[in-house]
């Protein structure tokens, strides 16, 4: 072999926080180099093994598999002088493969002490297929060097040649940066000559080019949370290990070329590939009178004749479905995965048959015929036009890929399940890596340099909110963000390394939902890890990866809707007596639509945006196919292109359209032609370009990429195919364009379909039983304050009664009680599940009768008295004796009686309490408070809303709500919906109206005041910069009132809170003579409303600056009127007009 240099001891990003190569940065290297091999050896880790297999395998240059092992003489030592050495270890064969991966297992499970550890005992136990290094300054052999414990390094050599022979361990020599590099150096060369081991030079290289020392610096820093001015902060020192290449190694080696050229001849010895041709499913036991073919087809004809049974599939086209069965059959057979439709059918099976909800599906699954048939998915494929090419495709096998969507109380018992099926040991949980993105990486390196926090928030705030936005992209987008960097250097400078940090992996976590099954123990074909704050193993390679490899891996996705349908269902069979399958509710309910065309669908899954109830209104879907397609249009891309426009206009016959051919249209006729989903774009394909589906499947990827050469190749075979089938070509060319622009925008029918189901079933159960499925549907958010609150609003707006937490009434839960929903404990603040269970416990025994009674019966360990103070503010002691300011000011007292008497109970010594505490009849006495008024209304609401999120008495608001009804305004909530949805380009001026709940104020650099304010809706609250010439104007106002109107200019960089610049301030009381530019006042006539009376009226309006509006009934049409008069506007004046039944509205 001739020979060759490449770099065995080098760090990737997977060395997280340490190594800043990334995986393309060194195959570019390689290539650069003409290198015959790669290696990559992270610390601790094989986490980028199979990324960099592949795109060294891409790139032809050889990939080698390593790891930086921490290492010590025996796990049983852990001290803070001796947590470990280093050491590399790189694979040379399969069996050295698996031993690494063991290895790895047992430095995680056995050895972790600060970092994941091996011994000498099991490194010699699994050396077998491994080559080792002496390693870096770090290493064993080379700390026993240098501090003079000569005996013990030949002790430790000797262990290496006994152990791996002097062909598979090497001296690790590097260059000489450092003074104790250069002695080491010697020393290792001359004992290698005494004792025959050879030399191998490695850079442990850390980052790509010198240019990059310093961003490297940076990254440490941010591993250690140090700033880089700190002295006493971690670094490198003057160790420069970046990827040399072998002129610059030979350089640092001139008296030892042949340690240069070892580095080749060990990456010739080593010749691990991963196989990626085979299918490492878990074991399914097959029945012993069956084949696994003859099993899973009679799985699937017991599941169709099932679904023909319960009238699920019309008898009369009984043979399409048997000839489509027959069909994905076949192709599942010939693919080889027939395994994993057998594994993932039966958990499911298991979920069902045990009462666990399972979603409907979720992806490309649902145009499998087999996978409803094997209850894997719950909809008809043939039904709604679905197809299995865009699940498997045959024509380009992949892995199949099943999500699948389970109740999330119930999710972990299911993979409990599989776990105790397929065996501990070969079930895992998987990894997934957090990168630094745009604005992370900007916080996190302006930290470092020593930013005011401050500045870097501003810094961050410029970066749009967008999902994956690169600084170069932000840079581009938002102009101030040049500017900085133009004009200081400081930013300039931060930009410039956090370019070089951005999208390399900054930590390891688990995966929310992916398992993967093996047949095998995990650790013998997977390496694992522990993420740190947790005990839980996951693969170290993430799902694409493991998918690559061959392996069985499975979403197992929690989803909330899941549950509410589940709670509904069983809250309305005990409220009502009525038994409802869900999967057999009519798909045309009217009380549904009407909800969805009203779009009322908050709490609906999937159509609860301000946005999308809006096309909702627009479109007034009237069937099923209408909510797959809404499901489908509502995504940026197809909003921003028109689609969705087209689709209303064309659904309501406002906008005429025309099919290229008339075969085309059973494809496009249920969307109006326009292409909504990807399967359309494959029937297209088909129709025309005769196109079987499966190649149909690669134009349509093809064309979601846009790449040129691809797409220009494909036009040439589509115009050529559709001319051999008699089409016009220059009709054809023009359906093609057309396709290509919709393909980047079309959207999985199957998903759209399986979610359009669960959406529909929701606005079922919330249009037919409003009260169940609210109380359910406020249960589930009642960890989420916010969301809390905003159900229970939309509850009070749907004229269901809340009724307030009562403490002998109350559940743990949200219930319903004559058709009003009564306030469960979980919803109030600090108050744990162990309590409130211990409270319902006690009170199924008996009511409780005052709150001494309570505080002596329960346990109060769990119940201290913060929990109980915070039922007081609630109000769940309302109807015990005393009002709430009394039970709060001797709640100190009477626990200290209830422990007493606690006490008193477990010694016997109960006279003196019976006595006390019951009547002559033996009734109890309830406690009797000192007299003491109650809380002031407004201390009644500020500590509603403290503990509840949510005011129970009332709102503040009420007494004003028939004046803000005249400014018809939108909440905080719908004004910051309409910015996420319509993405304005200047910023929008808005009006809005709260309760003022916080005001700061700050000196600006010249000196004037300003503030920042909090107002407060029924729904959400805003943030309302109040800039110094308005703040002079409102500041004695602001000490005042309570109430006010804003309007201003909406800010469009804050997605995630409301925030409006302010023009102009009034307290609601103050409005008609304060508030400057009402628009209109626009009077809304009653039907019939007399002219004499009209008259009357017109008598009694007086001149003023604003223009008047009417708008009245005639014969049966709703008519506008702008007079040419303009009046003036008072309380008084609008109180009277409304007392005839005039809706009067301004326009402010």
């Amino acid at each position: 072999m001739s020979q060759h240099f490449t770099h065995l001891h080098l760090h990737t990003e997977f060395s997280l926080l340490d190594g800043a190569i990334k995986l393309d940065r060194l195959i570019k290297f390689g290539k650069e180099n003409n290198s015959k091999a790669l290696a990559i050896t992270d610390h601790g880790n094989i986490f980028g093994a199979v990324k960099f297999f592949q795109k060294c395998k891409n790139a032809g240059i050889k990939p080698i598999i390593g790891m930086e092992a921490y290492t010590i003489p025996d796990i049983s030592q852990k001290t803070v002088e001796k947590k470990y050495h280093h050491m590399i270890i790189l694979v040379q064969n399969e069996i050295g493969y698996r031993n690494l991966c063991k290895l790895i297992s047992f430095s995680f499970k056995e050895g972790f002490y600060f970092k994941p550890r091996i011994d000498y005992k099991v490194l010699e136990q699994y050396n077998e297929g491994l080559i080792v290094t002496s390693g870096c300054l770090g290493g064993h052999i080379p700390q026993l060097l240098l501090n003079n414990q000569k005996e013990e390094a030949y002790q430790q050599i000797d262990w290496f040649l006994r152990v791996f022979g002097p062909e598979r361990f090497y001296f690790e020599v590097q260059p000489e940066d450092q003074a104790e590099q250069t002695i080491i150096n010697k020393q290792l060369f001359e004992i290698g000559k005494e004792k025959g081991i050879e030399c191998v030079a490695t850079g442990d290289c850390h980052y790509a080019s010198l240019e990059d020392k310093k961003a490297h610096d940076v990254m440490l820093c941010i591993q250690t949370h140090h700033k880089l001015t700190d002295p006493d902060r971690f670094s490198f020192g003057k160790c420069e290990p970046w990827m040399r290449n072998a002129q610059q190694m030979l350089e640092c080696f001139p008296d030892h070329p042949e340690a240069i050229w070892n580095a080749g001849k060990i990456a010739d010895m080593c010749n691990f590939e991963f196989q990626t041709d085979k299918l490492f499913f878990p074991v399914f036991e097959i029945p012993q009178e069956h084949t696994q073919e003859t099993y899973f087809k009679k799985l699937c004809f017991d599941g169709l004749t099932k679904l023909i049974t319960r009238a699920a599939i019309d008898e009369a086209k009984k043979d399409q479905y048997i000839d489509r069965l027959n069909t994905e059959i076949d192709l599942i057979t010939s693919m080889g995965f027939i395994g994993y439709f057998l594994v993932v059918s039966d958990f499911i099976m298991w979920a069902r048959a045990n009462g666990i909800p399972v979603g409907p599906g979720r992806g490309s699954a649902a145009g499998s015929l087999i996978a409803w048939c094997l209850e894997i998915t719950n909809i008809d494929p043939l039904k709604y036009n679905l197809l299995f090419e865009r699940f498997l495709n045959p024509e380009r096998v992949s892995m199949p890929d099943i999500d699948i969507d389970f109740c999330i109380q119930g999710r972990d018992t299911v993979i409990q399940y599989v776990r105790d099926k397929y065996g501990h040991n070969n079930v895992c949980n998987i990894i997934t890596f957090g990168t630094m993105l745009a604005k992370g990486v900007i916080k996190d390196v302006a930290r470092v340099l020593g930013f005011p926090f401050e500045d870097a928030n501003a810094l961050t705030n410029l970066i749009p909110d967008q999902l994956k936005i690169s600084l170069q992209e932000a840079r581009e987008q938002e102009p101030e963000i040049q500017m900085m960097i133009d004009s200081n250097y400081q930013v300039a400078e931060l930009f410039e390394i956090a370019h070089k940090l951005e999208g390399l992996t900054r930590h390891a976590s688990k995966h929310a939902a992916g398992i993967v099954i093996s047949p095998q123990p995990i650790d013998e074909v997977l390496p694992v890890y522990i993420p740190p704050k947790s005990t839980e193993l996951v693969t170290q390679y993430a799902m694409t990866e493991l998918e690559s490899l061959g392996f069985l891996k499975i979403d197992f996705l929690g989803l909330k809707n899941l549950t509410l349908i589940d709670k509904a269902l069983k809250l309305i069979k005990r409220n009502r007596n009525i038994d409802i399958d869900i999967d057999k509710i009519p798909l045309d309910d009217p009380k549904a639509f009407e909800l969805i065309c009203a779009g009322k669908t908050s709490g609906v899954f999937q159509l609860e945006s301000e946005g999308l109830k809006e096309v909702l209104r627009k479109l007034q879907p009237d069937k099923f196919e209408d909510i797959i397609a809404v499901n489908a249009l509502y995504r940026p891309g197809p909003l921003g292109s028109g689609m969705v426009d087209d689709f209303i206009e064309r659904r309501h016959g406002r906008q005429q359209f025309k099919y290229h051919f008339d075969d085309l249209k059973p494809i496009l006729e249920e969307t109006y032609g326009v292409i909504v989903y990807q399967e359309q774009v494959m029937k297209l394909a088909s129709q025309v370009g005769g196109y079987s589906l499966g190649e149909a499947d690669i134009l349509r990827r093809a064309m979601g990429k846009k790449k040129a050469d691809v797409m220009a190749e494909q036009r040439e075979l589509f115009l050529q195919r559709s001319q051999e089938n008699g089409y016009d070509p220059q009709r054809s060319a023009e359906l093609f364009d057309l396709m290509a622009y919709f393909a980047g925008y079309g959207f999985n029918k199957s998903h759209s379909a399986a979610y359009a189901l669960i959406a529909y079933q929701t606005a079922y159960l919330k249009a037919n039983y409003p009260a169940e499925f609210m109380a359910c549907l406020i249960t589930l958010e009642s960890t989420n304050a916010d969301k809390m609150s905003f159900y229970l609003e939309e509850a009070r707006g749907m004229d269901i009664e809340i009724l307030p937490p009562d403490i002998n009434r109350s559940e743990i839960d949200f219930t319903v009680l004559n058709d009003k929903i009564l306030f469960g404990l979980q919803g109030i603040k600090s108050v744990g599940l162990a309590a409130l269970e211990n409270i319902v416990a006690q009170r199924k025994e008996k009511p409780f009768i005052d709150l001494l009674d309570f505080c002596t019966r329960i346990d109060l360990r769990t119940s201290n008295k913060r929990v109980i103070e915070h039922l007081i503010y609630a109000g769940a002691f309302d109807k015990l004796p005393g009002n709430r300011a009394q039970q709060f000011e001797e709640l100190s007292l009477i626990m200290d009686q209830a422990i007493a008497k606690k006490r008193a109970l477990e010694t016997g010594q109960m006279g003196l309490f019976d006595m006390s505490t019951t009547s002559a009849s033996d009734k109890p006495i309830p406690y009797s408070f000192d007299p003491l008024p109650d809380w002031p209304d407004k201390e009644k609401l500020e500590k509603e809303k403290e503990v509840v999120g949510f005011y129970m008495s009332a709102h503040p608001l009420d007494s004003y709500r028939n004046q803000i009804k005249r400014f018809a305004l939108q909440s905080f909530e719908t004004i910051l919906e309409n910015l996420k949805t319509k993405h304005p380009e200047q910023e929008p001026v808005v009006v809005g109206y709260g309760l003022l709940k916080s005001v700061k104020v700050i000196t600006t650099k010249k000196g004037d005041k300003m503030a920042f304010a909090t107002l407060e809706d029924a729904r959400s609250e805003a943030e309302i910069i109040i800039f110094p010439r308005l703040y002079k104007k409102v500041v004695e106002w602001l000490d005042n009132y309570q109430i006010f109107v804003v309007k201003g200019g909406l800010d469009l960089t804050s997605f995630n809170k409301c925030k409006i610049k302010a023009n102009n301030l009034v307290p609601l009381e103050l409005f008609y003579q304060e508030w400057q530019d009402i628009t209109f006042a626009r009077l809304q006539l009653p039907i019939n409303f007399g002219e004499s009376k009209l008259a009357e009226i017109d008598k009694s309006i007086k001149n003023g600056k604003i223009p008047l509006e009417l708008i009245f009934q005639e014969n049966g049409k709703r008519v506008k009127l702008k007079t040419s008069k303009r009046i003036g506007i008072n309380q008084e004046y609008v109180e009277a007009i409304e007392q005839h039944g005039i809706r009067i509205i301004l326009g402010i």
